[in-house]
C-alpha cells in the first residue's frame, strides 16, 4: 500500500508534537480527534468516526480499543493501531512496517505496538477471536498473509 493511503485518525491522547512528526518527518496521512473538534466525545463516537473516514484509529488507549470487544468490534472496523509507547522512532519504524502491507490484510483487525512486537487481534473464519505477534526481528506473518493473497 501506499503511504499515503495508510490514513491514520489519531485519538485526543496521541500528542500534537507526535501527529506533526508523524507527518512532517514520515509523511503519515494522519487527522486528527483534536483538529477535527471531537475532543472529550465518547471512545465509541471517535471510533465511529475513524470508520467512517476508513481511517485507522491510532492511540495509546489499549484497554477500552484493543481488547475490548464490545465497544470495539471487528464487524465493519477499519483498524485500530494501539500504541505502547511514547517515544517517537519506535513506533515509526513499525507503523512503516505496517503500511507496506496490503490494506486488505490490515482491514478488521486491531495492533498492539511494543519496542519488541506487534500483537495482531483478529476474528477468524470460523468466527473466533485470534491472538498472534509479530516479533520485529523475524519474518512478518502480515507478509506471509499478503504473499497467500
Amino acid at each position: 500500500m501506499r503511504l499515503k493511503d495508510f490514513k491514520l485518525y489519531a485519538d485526543e491522547c496521541v500528542g500534537q508534537d507526535f501527529i506533526e512528526h508523524l507527518r512532517e518527518e514520515h509523511n503519515f496521512n494522519v487527522k486528527s480527534v483534536i483538529e477535527e473538534g471531537f475532543k472529550g466525545k465518547p471512545d465509541k463516537i471517535i471510533l465511529k468516526r475513524a470508520n467512517k473516514m476508513r481511517r485507522f484509529l491510532l492511540t495509546y488507549d489499549k484497554k477500552d480499543f484493543f481488547t475490548n470487544d464490545k465497544l470495539a468490534p471487528f464487524k465493519d472496523l477499519t483498524g485500530i493501531i494501539c500504541l505502547k509507547f511514547h517515544k517517537f522512532e519506535y513506533p515509526c519504524i513499525h507503523l512503516q512496517r505496517l503500511s507496506g502491507h496490503d490494506k486488505q490484510t490490515l482491514i478488521g483487525k486491531k495492533f498492539f505496538v511494543t519496542y519488541d512486537d506487534i500483537s495482531v487481534r483478529y476474528k477468524g473464519e470460523n468466527g473466533k477471536i485470534i491472538n498472534e505477534n509479530i516479533d520485529v526481528g523475524e519474518d512478518c506473518l502480515l507478509c506471509k498473509i499478503d504473499e497467500a493473497s
